[in-house]
């Protein structure tokens, strides 16, 4: 009798020594293994955004999980500015955002000067039982997914998705244990996304895009990316440096005050959307080969003008050519009525939308490209904004 008394205190030893050296198991819903992790040349700041995507009632513990993840990326390559951003549903869904922090997730990214927002999103979170009660066990598991985008784009660098499951407890352990079981877990889950990122990031070879760092006048690195070179072995501006740079001067000239008031205005004047002529860029980098990459350039500052929904966009030859001239007269409209009355026979334009390409060569012998973008007001013939944007490469 007494040996089977201890049999069994044995056995119940084991399960227990067992249950306790299993190790949180990890799935990674990628389509491809993740590339080796390189050492981080740069550290970027990031805004970090905790959601909770997951079925009402799931006890998830936020704090510790953005701890965790504050702590994790700190040392890989990232600085956590916001550690304790961990509210709502739908941050990062619209502009509104939540009451907390009223504004959406690149915006709080953008108002703090950081980089890029690292979303993390828990999508799954349960508590899953095994076996018939009361001598049933414990599972939790958690599905999360994890976002770099870049906060002036907003567009999304690299991104993993991972399961983790726990190891099987009983009913006594969750009830005395369950808020380390599930530290631990969290702790499992913020090491795995941090190391996922810092590879795919490194991988990408992530260069935050920059700001207008002067009002209206910035400067575009592109040096980190896949890069072709011309004839004289340096790189040359891509189709898609340039379609950025007109994205980042397009961005800066609806926030400006200056514009707003113009534009304002000639809406309240005429009661309804401006027209603007696109007048198109000017290849000026001496180089007749970028004749090409301008000329597509044109179309893409239509379309950009046309999706801010502030323009009408004319693209008129005739329009453009009497618009340029009305610029280039010196006088005033009003005091010289004659070409103005032509193009309100030909939709009334009130903007006109310019631009010009130029190409340096720094004291690196780098290749940097000067896009230049410029609003006229054809009402009283100024300028209404205008923005500078170099392309380093």
């Amino acid at each position: 009798m007494k040996k089977t008394v201890m049999s069994a205190v044995a056995a119940i030893a084991a399960f227990a020594v067992a249950a306790q050296s299993q190790k949180i198991t990890v799935t990674v819903e990628s389509e491809t293994p993740p590339p080796p992790s390189v050492q981080t040349q740069t550290s970027h700041k990031v805004a970090l955004i905790v959601q909770n995507h997951a079925a009402r009632g799931a006890d998830i513990p936020f704090m510790a999980l953005t701890d965790a993840l504050a702590a994790k990326l700190s040392g890989r390559g990232f600085q956590v500015i916001n550690p304790y951003n961990s509210y709502g549903e739908n941050l990062n869904r619209t502009a509104q955002g939540e009451v907390l922090p009223e504004t959406s997730a690149m915006a709080v990214a953008r108002q703090l000067g950081a980089d890029g927002a690292v979303t993390a999103s828990v999508l799954e979170f349960l508590d899953s039982t095994i076996g018939i009660p009361p001598r049933n066990v414990h599972q939790f598991s958690m599905r999360i997914s994890l976002n770099l985008a870049d906060a002036q784009t907003g567009a999304v660098v690299c991104g993993e998705t991972i399961k983790l499951k726990s190891p099987k407890y009983t009913n006594n352990q969750v009830a005395q244990n369950k808020p380390e079981y599930l530290g631990d877990l969290m702790y499992a889950a913020a090491e795995e996304c941090a190391q996922r990122l810092e590879s795919k990031a490194n991988a990408a070879n992530w260069r935050p895009a920059m700001p207008p760092t002067r009002g209206n006048i910035g400067v575009l690195d592109r040096r980190g990316l896949v890069r072709s070179a011309g004839p004289d072995g340096k790189y040359v501006l891509t189709p898609s440096d340039l379609e950025e740079a007109i994205k980042v001067l397009v961005s800066a000239m609806c926030k400006d005050v200056i514009f707003i008031d113009a534009h304002n205005a000639a809406k309240a004047s005429f009661g309804r959307t401006p027209i603007a002529v696109n007048g198109g860029i000017v290849n000026m980098t001496g180089d007749a080969g970028y004749d090409g990459l301008v000329g597509a350039a044109d179309a893409i500052v239509r379309v950009l003008l046309r999706d801010t929904s502030l323009f009408d966009v004319k693209d008129d030859t005739a329009a453009s050519a009497m618009a340029k001239r009305i610029i280039a007269s010196g006088n005033s409209p009003l005091e010289n009525g004659e070409p103005m009355a032509w193009l309100k026979q030909h939709g009334s334009p009130e903007f006109y939308v310019v631009g010009d390409l130029r190409k340096f060569v720094d004291f690196e012998k780098r290749n940097t490209y000067r896009l230049h973008l410029a609003l006229h007001s054809l009402a009283n013939g100024k300028v209404m904004w205008e923005g500078l944007l170099a392309v380093i490469k």
